[in-house]
């Protein structure tokens, strides 16, 4: 029995390299049964599991308190937050012709359907969307513009431009069309100093929520996710260079400021407060993989 099933195996492998394996049919960005997909736009909404591995809190330094809170807080001015790509001024669709044409095979454009064709898994189809307004309903709009790469690991980036909604990214990984979707317009998000990681941060919907994303391979994933009360505050300043992110923890009544590192070891992350035996009640960090 077991070499007639084991003969059966070679058989079927045999055909499957004469003939050749069917091509996977094309789906839309997070569509159910495609590649994994993370919306980081709304990750407060997450419901994150419970069983986490615990992350190491140590003593941060005094001149590292004082340094962090001098800092002035992360803003959609700040320097280091991601730039999006304005999909209807002039020149965009020209610039794209010479990012796609750079891609070979793994990036086409037909009229107003963008393909990206990962190694491995269907291809990725992002259609671009256009509603006309009428009289018992608001027009809609949806665009699609193949931005290059981004990160260390040259994910391929498609901005997104909403008629009714700031800008954000699809970074989808050319190896096996993993994505996650960034909100740039709307949200704090930042390359480390060596376009390894990225953050995303979001305060004006509680809870407070910060998620870092390693981009240094070919495949996204969440490192992770610090969340806080829905009514404690938390203020971002950003990277401290390619390994640590800096926020300050803030009472309910906005009095009292705490200074925080979350920095990355070879062991992994590990969060450095004046007080490591001090419990941070007011904000919890989680790490991966999620």
């Amino acid at each position: 029995m077991s070499r007639s099933a084991r003969f059966s195996t070679i058989v079927l492998v045999l055909g499957a390299t004469a003939f050749g394996a069917e091509t996977p049919k094309p789906v839309a960005p997070g569509a159910r049964g495609g590649p994994r997909h993370d919306d980081l736009a709304a990750p407060w909404t997450w419901k994150l599991p419970e069983a986490r591995a615990s992350i190491a809190t140590e003593n941060l330094p005094s001149d590292a308190a004082k340094e962090i809170l001098s800092t002035p807080p992360f803003t959609e001015d700040s320097k280091a937050q991601l730039r999006y790509l304005d999909v209807t001024e002039a020149g965009a669709a020209d610039g794209e012709r010479k990012r796609i044409a750079a891609e070979s095979a793994a990036v086409k454009r037909q009229a107003g359907n963008l393909t990206l064709t990962p190694r491995t898994g269907p291809p990725i189809v992002f259609k671009n969307k256009n509603v006309p307004e009428r009289k018992d309903r608001e027009g809609d709009r949806v665009d699609y513009l193949y931005a290059g790469r981004l990160g260390k690991g040259g994910l391929l980036r498609v901005e997104t431009w909403f008629s009714h909604d700031a800008p954000g990214s699809y970074l989808v990984s050319p190896a096996d069309g993993r994505s996650v979707f960034v909100h740039e317009g709307s949200d704090h998000v930042a390359l480390s100093g060596d376009d390894a990681r990225l953050l995303t941060f979001n305060d004006l919907n509680p809870p407070a929520t910060l998620v870092v994303v390693s981009l240094a391979s070919e495949e996204p994933a969440i490192e992770l996710v610090c969340r806080a009360r829905a009514k404690a505050g938390v203020e971002l300043k950003g990277w401290h260079g390619a390994d640590a992110v800096d926020v300050v923890l803030r009472g309910e009544t906005g009095a009292e400021k705490m200074p925080v590192r979350l920095e990355r070891t070879a062991k992994g992350w590990r969060v450095l407060t004046p007080e490591a035996s001090r419990p941070l009640g007011d904000f919890a960090c989680g790490e991966g993989p999620f």
